[in-house]
């Protein structure tokens, strides 16, 4: 009978060692921090994305599409501006095509570029009212601008997906947590993994990530980033001939990174991200109903494909932008996307 007890008192000391050290990393991850608001020059609202705009890809020639609808309760729909339009205008696109537009909630979204075809496909991570996680694939028709829907993609490993990158016309990265995201949150279990779809079959390239987000990769395509949101990080992979991924860097950034852009030029990383979690919380749970979340913007200089020096571009308590969740630069200008509110357009006055 001593030894039962004994045995029990071990065990109980330990769970509670356990859990009194989950609550210690989990507080640790939400704990507020200083917000001083700072912005990189004036900023503008720009408006009719009242469904948020959880996602956008830049053209080079400075066109936006952007992703929105993402929380139950709002219209999922693809949306569309210009960098050069002195207007700044935001308008809906229209779709065609065997989608069901009414159960849509577009999440992450990526652009490819077909310069032999003169086409360019738009792949979006769609979350239905009803089923499973897809991927939606869409060509522009650049004469009616329109979306014409050309294919649905299905895995069984698709759950709480998040974000794409294309890296072919009909392959692509992405980002997932599985199916239990809030015990990576409370639990800080890394649950996270980034999949690869060869235009056939889907496979996990990398697992062991806390709350997989953002992902894109290197103008040459020899890179992957993977943004971790609860790690406060974000994962560089270098990319091998079968497409696997291997680990070649962890960029800590005391922040909670979300979405990323890549300068073309550069190589430069524009990351939307959420310095402040405990709020972020709050607000994903209220699915952005009457809460405010601080928003911010990082540049990080990227050399040969790996990460090097960071700047807060942009900071804000959430009273002008809240929830910021992707940044894209183009000419001296900086365009912000927010998980539920309208889109901020930036002048850049100072990004070295």
């Amino acid at each position: 009978m001593a030894v039962i007890k004994l045995v029990i008192f071990v065990l109980t000391t330990v769970l509670v060692a356990v859990i009194m050290q989950r609550i210690v990393v989990v507080w640790d991850v939400l704990r507020s921090t200083v917000i001083a608001i700072h912005a990189p020059g004036p900023c503008i609202e720009l408006e009719d994305a009242d469904g948020g705009s959880g996602d956008l890809s830049v053209l080079p020639d400075g066109r936006v599409f952007i992703s929105s609808g993402f929380f139950p309760g709002s219209r999922g729909k693809l949306l569309f501006t210009d960098f050069l339009d002195p207007t700044h205008a935001v308008r809906e696109l229209q779709i065609q095509g065997n989608i069901n537009v009414s159960e849509a909630h577009f999440h992450g979204l990526s652009l490819w570029l077909n310069k032999e075809k003169g086409t360019m496909t738009i792949a979006v991570v769609n979350h239905p009212t009803s089923g499973q996680d897809t991927i939606e694939f869409f060509n522009f028709d650049e004469k009616k601008q329109t979306l014409i829907h050309t294919k649905t993609v299905k895995d069984p490993l698709f759950s709480s997906l998040n974000d794409i990158v294309l890296v072919q016309e009909n392959q692509f990265y992405v980002t997932c947590s599985q199916k239990w995201t809030r015990l990576e949150l409370f639990l800080h279990i890394k649950m996270g993994e980034v999949l690869f779809y060869d235009g056939i079959k889907v496979k996990v390239v990398a697992g062991g990530h806390l709350f997989a987000n953002g992902i894109n990769v290197s103008p040459d395509q020899r890179f992957v980033y993977v943004a971790e949101l609860l790690e406060k990080k974000i994962s560089v992979y270098e990319r091998k001939s079968d497409n696997s991924i291997e680990l070649k860097q962890s960029k800590y950034l005391d922040t909670g990174v979300s979405n990323i852009e890549v300068d073309p030029h550069t190589g430069d990383l524009w990351v939307g991200a959420h310095p402040r979690i405990s709020t972020l919380v709050s607000y994903m749970w209220k699915e952005g109903q009457g809460m405010v979340s601080p928003s911010q913007v990082l540049k990080i200089k990227a050399e040969n494909g790996i990460l090097e020096d960071v700047i807060e571009v942009y900071l804000d308590d959430g009273g002008e932008l809240t929830a910021s969740s992707v940044a894209a630069f183009f000419k001296n200008r900086l365009i912000i996307g927010s998980l539920a509110s309208n889109l901020l357009l930036c002048d850049v006055k100072y990004s070295k």
